[in-house]
């Protein structure tokens, strides 16, 4: 007797309990016995098969990758004497039945498996790395020194001690860590009495494209009419994995979108399946990411967003162009430098033009209030030039200065003054050649004051919105410096 037993003819023998036919699995040409009908009866076994996905992490450099296929896996493991009549067979005039597990019942492959990580178990304790898929095996060894079993098995011995006292302890257990960070993250459900409000019937849709590379987060956002572009820096020291700075990228975009939001259904399209596998399964082997997940759960449960995250491949993601700009305009001065100029002009109460990530902090080491080009999750502002700044002056700075607040004009006559002096400093020179002599005299002639003079007057018109500036002006300008040079004219 091997895997079937041979019952006897039809109409000769007592036929098993329950004959069901043979076919062929067509994908992979093998011998299946159709058991769709006591796969009814069957309670389902799910259990996790390691696929290629777990395999990088155990290879490590000058490692010796070994495979091995079992041959006829299932023959190896014999069913149980009375369970043979369940597994009949009518083939050439006979009665026959299986002896061991078909292929085609559905517990055929949680029993193989169960027994075939037995053995996977047994070899990893002796420090062999290796997988199992059923019937097929990786094993591979480690490019490093080995850890020795005694060492590997007192590890796990103490992890369950400690569970075991932790479960049979009636006194507190001490909890630290990520552990106790968990935990007091979920704590405020015991007190929590607030609840999900229903959305407005109203459809309020935001498309969303993000992505991230290792210096920059992109975004692209259609809200109603609007097409917005979004985007900033990463920290030049920020050397976190690239599945952490697409989660990032997409917290960001939302934040940067504020009340926006407010009872929307959001759909972001993002190029990284750890990202969408994390908020889709609710958590992440990687505590990082699970941080992020949390920081974005915690704003849309806020504004009672409905988000989906939906996958698009790197090469069609639009995103991708904003997440790689490098743009000279974005740099900044260093701390040392922002030191000195703050202590001599400041204290100063907001960056003018700036991202979130290059703006300048005050003397609290707090970044000031700044305006931005575009959204941004921290911005007081988009666009400088749309804002009102009448607030913002900087007392100090314009008394160092000997300016007026929004007072163009001065500037302007104070650096004609000093250009037209030198001037007429050099064209003394005996040392000046024809041309620079022809252009110095030039820009030396009265009319040209006159028109720069006109000029500064009306850009101080529209600064300080007043008529009575001009007449000030005309009576703090003084052209008694000016020599003889300008009066040949």
């Amino acid at each position: 007797m091997g895997s079937v037993k041979l019952l006897g003819a039809v109409g000769e023998c007592e036929p098993p309990r329950i004959v069901m036919p043979l076919t062929v699995e067509p994908s992979k040409p093998r011998l299946c016995h159709d058991e769709r009908f006591l796969n009814l009866w069957v309670k389902d076994l799910p259990f996790h098969l390691e696929t290629l996905k777990d395999i990088p992490r155990l290879v490590q450099k000058d490692a010796l990758m070994v495979t091995y296929d079992e041959k006829s896996g299932y023959d190896h493991v014999k069913l149980s004497q009375h369970s043979f009549t369940y597994f009949g067979i009518q083939f050439g005039g006979f009665y026959m039945t299986y002896t061991t597990l078909p292929f085609g019942w559905k517990a055929s492959p949680f029993i193989y498996q169960s027994i075939g990580m037995c053995v996977t178990s047994y070899l990893r304790k002796l420090n062999v790395l290796n997988t199992l898929y059923i019937d097929d095996r990786f094993s591979v060894t480690r490019g490093g020194p080995l850890q020795s079993s005694e060492e590997k098995e007192f590890e796990g011995r103490e992890v369950d001690a400690a569970i075991s006292v932790c479960t049979k302890c009636s006194r507190a257990v001490r909890v630290f860590g990520p552990l106790k960070e968990e935990i007091e993250y979920w704590k405020f459900l015991d007190k929590w009495e607030g609840f999900s409000k229903w959305r407005p019937e109203f459809h309020n849709k935001i498309d969303m494209v993000t992505d991230s590379s290792g210096y920059r987060y992109g975004a692209l956002v259609n809200l109603g009419d609007n097409h917005l572009t979004m985007g900033d820096y990463w920290l030049a020291d920020d050397t976190r994995p690239i599945h952490e700075k697409e989660a990032e990228a997409i917290l960001k975009a939302l934040q940067s979108l504020g009340k926006s939001l407010l009872d929307s259904r959001v759909d972001v399209l993002t190029d990284s399946m750890a990202v969408i596998g994390a908020w889709n399964s609710q958590g992440s082997k990687c505590p990082a990411l699970n941080c992020i997940m949390k920081d974005i759960f915690q704003l849309v449960a806020g504004q009672n967003v409905d988000l989906h995250l939906s996958f698009v491949p790197s090469e069609l993601n639009k995103a991708d162009g904003p997440s790689r700009i490098l743009n000279t305009a974005d740099t900044m001065l260093s701390n040392a430098s922002w030191v000195l100029v703050d202590s001599r002009f400041g204290p100063h109460t907001v960056d003018l033009m700036s991202l979130d990530s290059n703006v300048m902090q005050s003397v609290d080491s707090r970044p000031l209030r700044h305006f931005t080009p575009w959204l941004t999750p921290e911005t007081s502002g988009v666009n400088v030039f749309s804002q009102d700044l009448k607030a913002e002056s900087n007392m100090e700075e314009q008394a160092s200065a000997h300016v007026l607040p929004k007072q163009a004009k001065p500037i302007f006559l104070s650096k004609i003054k000093a250009m037209c002096s030198y001037i007429d400093r050099e064209i003394k020179s005996p040392g000046l050649s024809l041309r620079e002599r022809t252009s110095a005299e030039y820009y030396s002639r009265i009319h040209t004051l006159v028109d720069a003079g006109s000029i500064a007057l009306r850009l101080s018109q529209v600064a300080n919105g007043s008529e009575n500036i001009e007449t000030v002006f005309k009576e703090q300008a003084d052209y008694s410096s000016l020599v003889h040079v300008f009066n040949k004219e």
